[in-house]
């Protein structure tokens, strides 16, 4: 769909925040928008008004925090639980250290 304008909605889902946050944003005037006919809380976000790397600049600093660990993960965790944390960094590139320990803390909990 070309359209001019984005919902409330379209530019959550393009920020990664809730769309009840971009709507706290158009309140407090940080997005301009115009409310639509007939509707209390229904507004439509032109893009004219967007300047070049304006999503960018709203866009969560770090998306990956908080991923699923896959099941792939979890086995290869499982199966090197008496490696250094320097290994397992290595094993697993996209977890910090911290994540790697409390998830290792939480299998071992595991009957």
């Amino acid at each position: 769909m070309d359209r001019s304008y984005c919902t409330a909605a379209d530019l959550a889902r393009e920020t990664g925040y809730h769309r009840t946050t971009v709507a706290a944003w158009i309140k407090a005037g940080k997005v301009k928008s115009v409310k639509k006919e007939k509707a209390n809380s229904h507004y439509r976000i032109y893009l004219k008004y967007f300047k070049k790397g304006f999503i960018g600049s709203l866009r969560k600093a770090d998306m990956k925090h908080g991923k699923w660990w896959t099941a792939t993960e979890i086995f290869v965790l499982r199966n090197n639980m008496n490696k250094d944390m320097g290994a397992m960094v290595a094993i697993l590139p996209h977890r910090t250290q911290n994540a790697i320990a409390i998830k290792r803390t939480r299998e071992r909990r595991k009957p």
